[in-house]
Parts: structure tokens; sequence; C-alpha cells
């Protein structure tokens, strides 16, 4: 039998004036981007990406090189967005972005969106943030929990807007999917205040993606304080 991909999403403005984030789900592609920049441009930047991608025909493979790639032309048309604005503008974006094609999985990311994937109701991986406190993770100067609200938390190494010659120096690696997979991809704004075992916890108790995020959007909405940052989710089911 032919795999089914089931989707749910969610995104807030949570705290703040407005909401900076982006999300797109097309029949190949599910997007979660979080503007930089103040002053509605990181609205601007965020949209411009998830417009690209949902815009753009799926790839004949989506290998590696195929995601690299993407992160070039999604990287060149915020760029263009930013080229254009009647005012000199600083806006940039994070983007996560997961990709299926004939039964195979990947995808990519740039800055602290993440994606999470999950095998037998237990997360398999995530991404790794392009951080400082990803960094200091991978020396070993703090644990992952440390990540969520260390001083240098919001200090980005990598976004897309900041470099016209974004490269990255790492490989995505495409995979098969089995029935019963699911993942999702988020903003900073929702994995600070949903823990790793919460999702989990949440996932196995969920029938529907619907119902996974309304589990997860429980904790989050117990911690978040009152000018929290925008939040974003995409969940997936594979069945």
């Amino acid at each position: 039998m032919p795999m089914e991909l089931f989707f749910s999403q969610f995104t807030d403005k949570g705290g703040r004036t407005n909401n900076e984030d982006s999300v797109g789900i097309s029949e190949w592609a599910t997007v979660v981007a979080d503007g930089l920049g103040g002053h509605e441009d990181g609205e601007v930047a965020s949209r411009a990406c998830v417009e690209y991608l949902m815009g753009r025909n799926m790839p004949d493979v989506i290998d590696n090189a195929a995601m690299h790639r993407l992160i070039e032309e999604v990287n060149a048309a915020v760029w263009q967005t930013k080229d254009a604005a009647a005012a000199p503008s600083n806006m940039a974006t994070t983007v996560v972005a997961a990709f299926v094609k004939d039964g195979m999985f990947n995808y990519f990311n740039v800055g602290d969106s993440r994606l999470y994937f999950f095998r037998n109701n237990k997360i398999l991986f995530r991404s790794k943030d392009h951080s400082v406190t990803q960094a200091c993770v991978n020396m070993g100067m703090i644990t992952e929990d440390q990540m969520r609200f260390h001083e240098d938390r919001n200090k980005l190494t990598k976004v897309l807007g900041t470099d016209r010659n974004l490269k990255l120096g790492q490989e995505f690696q495409p995979f098969p999917l089995l029935a019963g997979d699911a993942y999702l991809l988020c903003s900073d704004g929702f994995w600070e205040y949903v823990l790793e075992k919460e999702m989990e916890k949440a996932l196995k108790k969920a029938h529907t993606p619907q119902e996974w995020i309304a589990l997860m959007l429980k904790k989050l909405q117990k911690r978040a304080p009152e000018k929290c940052d925008n939040q974003s989710v995409v969940c997936v089911f594979v069945d």
C-alpha cells in the first residue's frame, strides 16, 4: 500500500506584537521559518523563504546535493526580497524543511529552528542548531538542557539572508520512512518550552497530529512567560 502522511500545524505570535514565523505544507515539503530583524522585516524574510519552497517543483532526487542546492536557492530568494526592500533592511530568517519522495525522507536546517524525528514513539534524532549554544554542547561545555535558557541562546552562527554565499559543512542523507514514524518541525519559541521527553510522551498518547500538537501546547502554555517569542510547529504522522 502507498504511504500516507497526515499533517497539522500551529503558529501564534505568543507575547509579541506580530508573528515573524511562517509555516508551509505541500505534497512534498513541510517548512517552518523564524524571521529575524524586527519591525516586521523578519516576517517578510520568513514568508519569502516559505513561499519559495512551497512554489518550487520537487527535485528529481532528495539527496544531500539536492538539499544544499535548495539551501543556496532559498537563501538567494531571501536576498532578492532583501535587495528589493524600499529601505535598507537587516532581515534574515532561520529555516527547517523536511521532504518526502518515493518513501524517502530528507531535511535541511539553517539556524535554530528544529526537526525532531521519532520512531517507535522515541526521538531517533534531532537537527543540530547553528548557534553558539550548540557549539558549546558539541564541545562538552554545557548540556542539551542548558541550551534552552543560556545567556548566549540567541546568538546564531548561520541564518538565511546574512551571507550571500551561505555554505553548510554538513551532510543531509535521505533514508526510508516506515509506517508509524512521526516528525515535527518547530521554531525556537516552541522547543524552548516543550521538553523532548514531553514530546515523546504526547506522541505516545496522540492518535492524530492535531492531538499531538494540543498535548504539547498544554506544556508550552504553562511555562511560556507573558512576553514569550512566536511559537510555530508542524507535526506529521506517517501511515
